[in-house]
């Protein structure tokens, strides 16, 4: 268990409330981590995990946030924007550069999912 309690997992193609209840269970939230699994699963698939995740509601608002990008912005912490705090929820300069780029960057994912769905 001590080395079980070590490794990291994701929410990749099981984010079925039971399977988080377990995992969050085995070990701590901070070990956990999103994933999708994209472009390896299919769009849809990643969009009904995403919603299933969200919906799950066995996750404080910090923890969720962690899960989502916190967890992860600890193990990459060069990714982790000037002004961002991690935890409860992300704070950004409202005109911030970061802002900009995750608003651009989101309408261009949304872009090409939905032309990989349309296929």
């Amino acid at each position: 268990m001590t080395y079980i309690k070590r490794f990291y997992y994701d929410t990749a193609l099981s984010p079925s409330r039971y399977s988080l209840v377990v995992l969050k269970e085995l070990v701590d939230p901070t070990h956990i981590l999103f994933g999708s699994d994209f472009p390896f699963a299919p769009a849809p698939l990643v969009s009904i995990e995403c919603k299933t995740l969200s919906e799950a509601r066995i996750w404080s608002d910090e923890e969720q946030y962690g899960i989502n990008r916190g967890h992860a912005l600890n193990l990459f912490p060069k990714y982790k924007e000037p002004m961002e705090t991690i935890t409860p929820a992300p704070v950004f300069e409202k005109d911030s550069i970061g802002n900009k780029i995750r608003k651009v960057s989101s309408r261009i994912a949304v872009q090409l999912l939905s032309s990989i769905q349309n296929k």
